[in-house]
């Protein structure tokens, strides 16, 4: 009984209205002060009449300062039970608070990092754009991601012209002959990579969707082109940089030898 009692009374109090707190309070007042109304009007009849004198009457009103002690027990009572619901919803409050901020935070860093990434992403087709290469075969000038695909055709003559262990005399032949033509292009991708892994605030699996569009920005002729320029120079850094954009995978039908992925993956891991 006393616990649904309580439940009525003090449980919950927080989401009611101001007027229905008061008059659950008043109820709780009103028990005890009906119950002394009750017990001083059963000691009235039980005299009968007026007492012998004035200070046996005053003794039958001698319960109401144990009255209002209980009334005030019955007060401070409540109000802890009204103060504990309250603390309870505070934190509640607070640890939603905390929440919503790492939330806000997370949505903040993410946003800075899109507009610098997609900036560079802009910045990289503005480059692509403004590429310019002569041909070998006849003079001509090409521009844009058109210079890729006739460097492959290149390459590729060159390579069929010669046996596997003229590879590395091939390879610098191009490097030096492109190089100059893809420099600003290279720094700028690398730097966009770059830019994805010291990021410290996104989770790995956030790197790795953002590693995918800027794979999907690359054709198959820039990556032919990006690989054998990097296995060239042999430079590490920039062998595990283009993996992660790039899988190796990829290259099954790609590279021109059979052993250019095991040299590659040789100044990966040197």
């Amino acid at each position: 009984m006393w616990e649904k009692f309580k439940k009525w009374s003090f449980e919950n109090q927080p989401d009611t209205e101001p007027s229905d707190r008061i008059i659950r309070f008043g109820l709780v007042m009103a028990i005890p002060i009906v119950l002394w109304l009750l017990t001083g009007l059963i000691t009235i009849v039980s005299y009968l009449g007026v007492p012998d004198s004035p200070g046996s009457f005053g003794d039958m009103f001698g319960s109401v300062n144990a009255l209002f002690s209980g009334m005030a027990l019955a007060g401070i009572v409540y109000t802890i039970f009204i103060q504990k619901k309250e603390f309870q919803l505070q934190r509640e409050e607070l640890k939603l608070q905390r929440e919503e901020s790492k939330l806000t935070r997370e949505v903040f860093i993410t946003q800075k990092f899109e507009t610098t990434f997609f900036n560079l992403i802009n910045l990289h087709h503005d480059i692509v754009k403004g590429l310019s290469y002569q041909k070998l075969n006849d003079g001509n000038f090409v521009s844009g991601r058109e210079i890729f695909m006739v460097l492959v055709e290149e390459i590729t003559d060159d390579f069929e012209n010669y046996n596997v262990e003229l590879k590395k005399g091939l390879i610098e032949n191009f490097y030096n002959r492109v190089f100059k033509y893809l420099e600003h292009y290279l720094r700028n991708l690398f730097r966009i990579i770059d830019q994805i892994d010291e990021e410290e605030e996104l989770a790995e699996e956030k790197k790795q969707q953002y590693y995918y569009s800027l794979n999907a920005q690359i054709t198959s002729s820039e990556k032919i082109i990006i690989f054998y320029i990097i296995l060239f120079i042999n430079r590490s850094d920039f062998a595990v940089s283009f993996n992660k954009v790039v899988k190796l995978d990829e290259y099954h039908d790609l590279l021109f030898y059979e052993n250019d992925k095991s040299d590659f993956l040789k100044i990966m891991y040197s």
